[in-house]
């Protein structure tokens, strides 16, 4: 396990959960978030071939823990990903997390400085259209090339967090 992508539906727990497994293993973990995004919700202002670009530059490390689900490079961090870990959470209990989540006005440890958890119609609807049936299809591609680990709750993460 030196390169471990996770992955999943946002208000699941990855960002925290990989927090927890950058320290049991004492390994970088990479919140896609905090690349992304500038202070105040700010993207980058990186075009589609940069902000791809940024990616790559990140993968090609020995090791690494990448948190963020982000489609549009989901094609350059799988093929090179040696453990996937899919967060298939239940939509409702996201969303209820998600609400609770922002009303918490504490920085968020994952996100840069500045950007506090907030409630956006953007966002909802991520969590709406997530394509959770396409992530299954694609990770059963590389189901015998990769550790592939999916859990559907909080009690899957922590036995996986134990396991691992």
């Amino acid at each position: 396990m030196k390169r471990i992508l996770i992955i999943g539906i946002n208000g699941a727990g990855k960002s925290t959960f990989a927090n927890k497994l950058g320290k049991k293993l004492n390994r970088q973990v990479i919140h896609l978030d905090s690349v992304y995004y500038k202070s105040g919700w700010q993207e980058a202002h990186l075009t589609r071939d940069e902000w791809k670009q940024k990616v790559r530059d990140l993968v090609v490390k020995e090791r690494w823990i990448i948190d963020g689900h982000y489609n549009s490079t989901l094609n350059i961090r799988v093929p090179v990903a040696d453990t996937i870990i899919f967060f298939n959470f239940n939509k409702f209990l996201c969303l209820y997390r998600i609400c609770k989540r922002a009303m918490d006005k504490t920085q968020p440890f994952d996100k840069p400085e500045g950007n506090l958890n907030k409630l956006s119609w953007n966002l909802v609807k991520k969590l709406i259209i997530f394509p959770k049936k396409k992530i299954l299809n694609m990770l059963e591609q590389y189901k015998n090339t990769k550790k592939i680990y999916i859990v559907k709750n909080d009690t899957e993460v922590q036995d996986l967090l134990a396991r691992l």
